[in-house]
């Protein structure tokens, strides 16, 4: 891709040199750069506030080369654009305007830069690190998640970071480059190892994840979640032995299920004819291996920056519903998280076409180090249902270490555990896309779901905070029907409301908060379903709004003793075995006397009492989500739910039945 750019000692290493002060930019990665190069890049600096400032070159490149135009550093609440809470202390884009651009290789700069000692300043107490939470404060923030946010139906996952601050004595651009050599040394598995210098400050990462790649209109994204932390006192079978154990863990597997549910949504929004999920794949660092699926598919001809607004930013640094974690962190976060767990952004055109192209990685396990030497790593943990306080505390300090190891020595990290060619673990991770959704996991664009007897029906679909309806209305796109999908607040007006009785089919969708609260949302969904009732128009109605449709009908709505917020349960639902993903906090109480009130003509359970799929006379109610992938035949299921509702004028009366 970058075939042009040659590789030589001295074009391009001008930044080596104390006197050139110059902004520059230094990335190490495999798709960028290539294994074992670094791409230089110097320009101008210019900020911004907003995504759409950024300069953009439209005119063709040369022939047969590659341009980069600007390399940026997204600060985290640029994510307001999307609408979301974030909170900001004056941070801007920092936009590199690309003037120039070498390739060097990692064995010349490596021998190039001096590896000189790095000593930090202690505080009054002789600490050279500072922490903004102490160990039992961080231990609240998790409890306080589990009780407050996750067992109230806030949501399904939230990360919030911790922060570790020091100071570097002495510090200058050497000893800038010192860090970032010993990451090209001793650093593996990283998406991108970078140096971003703005002609202040400097930013210093070894990040494993990609946040967004967009090229020849390939759309490309890395959910990564579940953390395995190697024991340097382990043998080789022993490690081994406990990485296969942490494989099977259902906490581990949940999470990343969640959190690529949750990319999902984005990729349904940016990718309109479907793609691939390639996994799960093991990530394996220094001191830790995490799991991870690539998700790639086709946009139709959307601007790159629309792209990049649109996936900001990803569910393992903020939680799931997006809109609602970055809401409820910013209320237990207080403080600004910078340019932590936003992305650096490169943009460019390819040779000959000009057509542009977006490559950026998260900025997690990154140092932001002032021109005094003073530098700030923020980590975090993915809090859920089942997160063990002292195990998310271990896993920050597991991850400050990591993040540190560069500023405190220049020794390789534990070995490699060679574990992409060992049978067994192979094994393990195949066994977990078994009992995933069909749809998902195959090519939708390969294999077409479209039923002719629904093309050209038309759904209304309402979005309550949470963009699994999204993924929704991509399912029913697939069938066949034309969507119009809206969010919540806009259902109280008239034109919307007249959409809703011109469609075959009204889709009352999922979303965060109880179900039984008089907050605006609730009310609006309230009344929409109210109005379904009376007009007895066909629709359907999932988790949330299987809630509020229930709540409506009479049924008691409970609290759950413990959530089930990203779990996959085997059960029945009318009369098949099947495997559904739920994501509530919240359930119906089956009554026997109002379902026969109601002239249920089906209802299914867990247990004796908590209803999960309803099949009323002009309505089908799930507690679960259909178009989760942790749902193994969503798409059949929704099929199903589709045919039994617009199959006669009037669906079939029969007697309730329990399942």
């Amino acid at each position: 891709f970058f075939v042009h750019l040659m590789v030589t000692s001295q074009p391009g290493a001008a930044f080596l040199s104390a006197d050139d002060c110059r902004p520059f930019c230094l990335i190490n990665g495999d798709e960028i750069s290539g294994t074992d190069k670094v791409l230089v890049l110097y320009g101008d600096m210019e900020h911004h506030e907003k995504l759409a400032d950024i300069p953009r070159v439209k005119s063709k490149a040369p022939p047969s080369e590659c341009v980069f135009d600007t390399v940026s550093m997204i600060p985290f609440c640029t994510i307001s654009e999307r609408g979301f809470k974030a909170h900001r202390k004056g941070e801007k884009i920092l936009t590199m305007k690309i003037s120039e651009w070498h390739l060097l290789s990692i064995e010349w700069l490596c021998e190039s830069i001096e590896d000189g000692d790095i000593e930090l300043v202690p505080d009054d107490q002789g600490q050279t690190l500072q922490f903004d939470t102490t160990t039992p404060e961080y231990t609240k923030i998790v409890e306080t998640v589990k009780m407050k946010m996750i067992s109230c139906g806030e949501g399904s996952s939230f990360v919030t970071p911790r922060k570790c601050s020091g100071q570097i004595k002495d510090f200058s651009k050497s000893k800038a480059l010192t860090v970032f050599r010993r990451l090209l040394m001793n650093e593996y598995g990283c998406y991108w190892k970078f140096l971003f210098f703005d002609g202040a400050q400097f930013f210093i990462g070894a990040s494993p994840e990609r946040h967004l790649t967009v090229r020849r209109g390939e759309v490309m994204m890395n959910p990564i979640s579940g953390t395995f932390r190697k024991d340097p006192t382990h043998t080789k079978e022993q490690e081994k032995a406990a990485l296969l154990e942490f494989l099977k863990d259902e906490k581990e597997i949940d999470e990343l299920c969640m959190v690529t549910d949750e990319e999902l949504k984005m990729m349904s929004k940016m990718c309109e004819d479907g793609g691939d999920i390639i996994g799960p794949l093991l990530k394996e660092m220094g001191a830790l291996v995490h799991t991870e699926y690539l998700l790639s598919g086709m946009h139709k001809k959307e601007d790159l920056i629309d792209l990049f607004r649109h996936s900001m930013f990803a569910p393992t640094v903020t939680g799931s519903p997006m809109g609602n974690a970055c809401a409820c962190v910013y209320d237990l976060e207080k403080d600004t998280r910078s340019y932590y767990s936003s992305a650096i952004m490169l943009l460019g055109r390819e040779g000959g076409s000009g057509v542009e192209f977006l490559d950026s990685s998260i900025t997690i396990r990154t140092q932001e180090i002032q021109g005094d030497g003073r530098f700030s790593v923020r980590v975090g943990a993915t809090l859920v249902k089942d997160s063990v306080p002292e195990s998310e505390v271990e896993e920050t300090v597991c991850k400050i270490r990591g993040s540190i190891r560069s500023l405190t020595t220049n020794t390789a990290p534990h070995r490699a555990l060679d574990i992409a060619k060992d049978d067994d673990i192979q094994a393990e991770l195949v066994k977990r896309n078994g009992r995933l959704s069909r749809f998902w996991m195959e090519r939708q664009d390969k294999n077409p779901n479209t039923d002719p007897k629904l093309k050209g029906k038309k759904v209304v679909l309402m979005n309550n905070e949470d963009d699994f309806a999204v993924m929704l209305g991509y399912l029913f796109r697939s069938m066949g029907f034309q969507v119009d999908w809206h969010e919540h607040t806009e259902f109280v007006k008239p034109e919307i409301i007249k959409k809703c009785d011109e469609a075959d089919l009204v889709i009352v969708g999922p979303g965060p908060g109880d179900p039984t609260s008089e907050v605006e949302k609730m009310k609006i969904v309230k009344g929409v379903i109210h109005r379904l009732h009376e007009r007895k128009q066909k629709h359907l109605c999932v988790c949330l709004g299987h809630q509020i449709k229930c709540h409506i009908l009479g049924f008691d709505v409970c609290k759950k003793d413990v959530p089930t917020q990203g779990v996959q349960v085997r059960t029945t639902l009318f009369g098949k075995e099947q495997k559904l993903g739920f994501y509530n906090a919240f359930y119906t109480k089956y009554s026997a006397a109002k379902a026969e009130e109601h002239k249920f003509v089906d209802v299914a359970c867990l247990g004796e009492e908590e209803m999960i799929g309803i099949k009323g006379q002009d309505f089908v109610s799930f507690q679960f989500h259909p178009e989760s992938i942790l749902t193994q035949d969503g798409f059949g299921i929704l099929h199903d739910a589709v045919e039994y509702l617009l199959s006669l004028e009037g669906p079939p009366t029969k007697k309730a039945k329990l399942q």
